[in-house]
C-alpha cells in the first residue's frame, strides 16, 4: 500500500488523473448536463457564440428570431447589424474543440444538430473538467517543488473538493470560473518557468494566457501583475526584465492578438471597436463591499468556502519560507478583491458562495499548502489534522452544494438566521420565507450598497 502511495506522489499525471477520474464519475452520474436548462443565464451568452458560428454560420443571430429557440439567445443586446452577446467570447474559444467533437458525434449518429441538447452539454461539460484537471496538474507540479508531494496532493484535493470550484465544475460548468482557475494556474506555472529559463516559447504562452483571461473578462488583464511582480523583491528580477525586452514585447503583442477577434466581432456588428454590453450595470469604486463579500451570510467567501481561512493563516508562514510571491499578494490580490466587490451586484446574483474568488484560487493554493506544511512541522500529528480538516470541509462543501441545488440554501437571500436553521439540516424551516432577505436588484444598480 505504501509503495502504491509513493508511486502516486511521484507520478503527477497519475495523481491528478485519479482526481479527474473521480470528477468524471461524479459528472456522468449527475443530472446537471441532462437538464434542458443546463446552459442558462450568463452561460448562454458565453456558449452562444459556438452554435451561432459552427452550426448556423450567423454571428448576427438573425436565425434566433425563430420562436423555436425560446430564450436561448435573450442574453444579447441589439446592435446596428444584428445582436451582440453580452459576454465576451473567451469561454467559447476555449470550449470550441469540445463543441466540435459534440457536433461531429451528433452528425455521425444522425441526431438533431440542436446545441441545447444533452450530447452537446455532456461534451462541453467534459471540456470544463479537462481544464480543471489541467489546472490542478500545474498546481501539483508547482507545489511539489516548493513543499513536498504529500502537501501538494493535500492542497490540490482541498482546492478541488473543499471549495465552490467543485460546484462550478460539475453543475454550472459553462460559467467562467473553472476556465479562469486553469488560466491562473497556467499563468503561475509559466511565469515561474520564464523566470527560471527566459525563453520565447514561455513568453508566447504567457501572452496567450493573459490574452485569454482578458478575452473571458477584461478585468483579468490585471493578471499581468503575476509575471511582473513574481520575485519582485529581488533586484535581479528587474535586471532580468531589462535583459529581455523582446520577450516582454512578445507577451504584449500576443495578448493583444488573442483579444483582437472580440474587437472585430464588435466592429462587424455595431461599427464600434468596443461595445459596453452591460447597460445600466457598472462598478461603484467609491463604495466596495469587501466585508460583505468576504463575511456576509448572503455570499461571504469565508462563510461558504471556510478552507479559505486556512489559506489566509498560511500567508505568514509562506512569506517567511518563500518571498517570491510577496509582491503578487500585496498588489494583485487586494486589487482584485477591491474590483470584484465594487461591482453593483457584489453578491453576483444567484450563486453558491462568492464565485469570482474561484478564479484566483491558484494563488491561494500556495498559502494553503504552507498552512498544511506548518501543521506537519509543528504538530506530531499535524499531517493527520490537515487530512481531518480536508475531509471535514470537503464534506461540508458537498453537503451545502446539495442544499444550494435544492434551493434550501437560498441563491441570493441567505441570512444568519436561515444559516443557523439549515446548518447540517435538510429540513425546511416552517418560517423559511421570513428567514430569507432577497436583495433589491434595481436599488443596487442605482448605488444603494447597504441591501
Amino acid at each position: 500500500m505504501r509503495r502504491l502511495y509513493d508511486i502516486l506522489l511521484s507520478k503527477s499525471r497519475l495523481t491528478i488523473g485519479l482526481i479527474g477520474f473521480v470528477f468524471i464519475i461524479l459528472l456522468v452520474n449527475r443530472d446537471s448536463w441532462r437538464r434542458p436548462d443546463a446552459i442558462r443565464h450568463d452561460m448562454s451568452s458565453y456558449y452562444g457564440y459556438l452554435p451561432a458560428a459552427i452550426i448556423y454560420h450567423d454571428l448576427s443571430l438573425s436565425f434566433a428570431q425563430d420562436p423555436k429557440f425560446g430564450d436561448q439567445y435573450t442574453w444579447t443586446n441589439p446592435a446596428e447589424n444584428g445582436r451582440v452577446f453580452r459576454m465576451t467570447m473567451g469561454i467559447a474559444v476555449m470550449e470550441a474543440p469540445f463543441f466540435i467533437i459534440a457536433d461531429t458525434y451528433v452528425q455521425l449518429t444522425g441526431k438533431e444538430r440542436n446545441a441545447y441538447t444533452p450530447p452537446y452539454f455532456l461534451f462541453t461539460f467534459l471540456g470544463t473538467l479537462f481544464y480543471l484537471i489541467w489546472g490542478l496538474h500545474y498546481l501539483f507540479l508547482l507545489l511539489r517543488g516548493r513543499f513536498n508531494p504529500t502537501i501538494a496532493l493535500l492542497t490540490c484535493l482541498a482546492i478541488a473538493f473543499a471549495t465552490n470550484l467543485y460546484y462550478y465544475t460539475l453543475d454550472e460548468a459553462l460559467m467562467s470560473h473553472t476556465f479562469n482557475f486553469f488560466l491562473y494556474s497556467a499563468l503561475l506555472f509559466y511565469s515561474i518557468k520564464w523566470h527560471d529559463t527566459p525563453k520565447i516559447s514561455h513568453a508566447l504562452k504567457l501572452g496567450i494566457i493573459i490574452g485569454l483571461l482578458t478575452l473571458i473578462r477584461p478585468i483579468h488583464s490585471i493578471a499581468i501583475l503575476i509575471p511582473l511582480m513574481y520575485d519582485g523583491h529581488l533586484k535581479s528580477k528587474w535586471q532580468l526584465l531589462l535583459k529581455h525586452p523582446t520577450q516582454m514585447l512578445v507577451v504584449a503583442i500576443i495578448s493583444c492578438l488573442v483579444v483582437l477577434p472580440q474587437l472585430f466581432y464588435w466592429k462587424y456588428l455595431s461599427n464600434n471597436w468596443i461595445v459596453y454590453t452591460y447597460g445600466d450595470e457598472h462598478f461603484f469604486f467609491n463604495d466596495p463591499q469587501i466585508l460583505r463579500g468576504l463575511f456576509s451570510f448572503r455570499k461571504g467567501w469565508f462563510i461558504y468556502t471556510p478552507i479559505a481561512i486556512c489559506a489566509v493563516f498560511g500567508i505568514f508562514p509562506l512569506i517567511r519560507k518563500d518571498k517570491s510571491l510577496l509582491l503578487v499578494f500585496i498588489t494583485l490580490i487586494p486589487l482584485y478583491i477591491y474590483v470584484i466587490f465594487s461591482w453593483w451586484c457584489w453578491w453576483y446574483g444567484g450563486s453558491f458562495g462568492s464565485r469570482p474568488m474561484i478564479d484566483i484560487l491558484p494563488l491561494f493554493a500556495f498559502p494553503l499548502a504552507a498552512f498544511f506544511f506548518w501543521l506537519q512541522k509543528r504538530l506530531k500529528l499535524g499531517l493527520y489534522l490537515g487530512v481531518g480538516i480536508l475531509f471535514m470541509l470537503s464534506a461540508l462543501n458537498s453537503y451545502q452544494t446539495r442544499q444550494y441545488k435544492s434551493t434550501l440554501l437560498h441563491w441570493d437571500g441567505s441570512t444568519w438566521s436561515l444559516y443557523q436553521k439549515i446548518f447540517l439540516d435538510n429540513h425546511w424551516p416552517k418560517d423559511y420565507d421570513s428567514l430569507i432577505d432577497p436583495p433589491d436588484y434595481e436599488a443596487a444598480k442605482e448605488g444603494k450598497r447597504d441591501i
